[in-house]
């Protein structure tokens, strides 16, 4: 499957929190971008690939970023996940946490 994610990618296990109708569902990511990730999804309902906010915390951060993100595609248990919004400040943090990882 063709990934068209632009930014640079890092290899990285993270759980975090997806939200779907108001309840949480964790995922795992396997990758991590400023504009995505990948992630192995657990036990979800089955839901259209649709819009839906996730809660993100980075090793040694003190508060999570909240990211509104969709699902691109997913098969098999991994998701592709598109960060569509998210507040400058939690953009920067991202951004920097990602240089840190190179």
């Amino acid at each position: 499957m063709f990934d068209r994610r632009f930014g640079q990618r890092r290899p990285i296990e993270l759980f975090f929190n997806k939200y779907l109708a108001g309840q949480p569902y964790l995922c795992r990511s396997v990758d991590l971008s400023p504009g995505g990730v990948l992630a192995f999804t657990f036990s979800e309902p089955a839901h259209e690939l649709e819009s839906f906010p996730l809660e993100l915390r980075l090793p040694r951060a003190e508060q999570s970023l909240w990211v509104w993100a969709r699902g691109v595609w997913r098969s098999e248990g991994r998701q592709a996940i598109e960060f569509l919004g998210l507040a400058a400040e939690d953009r920067t943090t991202l951004n920097g946490f990602l240089a840190a990882l190179a």
